[in-house]
């Protein structure tokens, strides 16, 4: 699920999107995103584990600017595209957004093809 794509590229330098099969973005794992980030400078790692993922990071200076600077576009963005819309819509909104996940997530769980037997496909 990809969202706030364009919104994402009209405030960032360079954004990355990745999938485990490559059919959008740039093949790969979020571990690869994350060597990325540290060869740029924005992450260090605290130990060296032998797998990333296992290992603790943290952000750097130039990670943190990266951060504060997206954290702020992000709340803009959202000021703007939430104008006119109640809390209750927002909850309301999120309720629905979780209850698709996880539907998403049943549906990979059970099985794709017993999905498609049930949705007649």
């Amino acid at each position: 699920l990809v969202i706030l794509e364009s919104q994402f590229k009209a405030v960032s330098d360079k954004m990355c999107m990745m999938s485990d099969d490559g059919s959008y973005g740039e093949k790969g794992l979020v571990t690869d995103a994350l060597k990325k980030l540290i060869e740029k400078g924005y992450v260090v790692r605290l130990d060296e584990k032998e797998h990333i993922k296992n290992s603790k990071l943290l952000l750097t200076q130039s990670g943190q600017e990266l951060s504060i600077k997206v954290e702020k576009a992000i709340n803009k963005w959202n000021k703007f595209m939430l104008k006119g819309v109640s809390d209750e819509d927002i909850k309301i909104a999120r309720k629905v957004a979780i209850k698709i996940f996880e539907n998403a997530c049943n549906f990979k769980k059970n099985g794709e093809q017993k999905c498609l037997n049930y949705l007649n496909i």
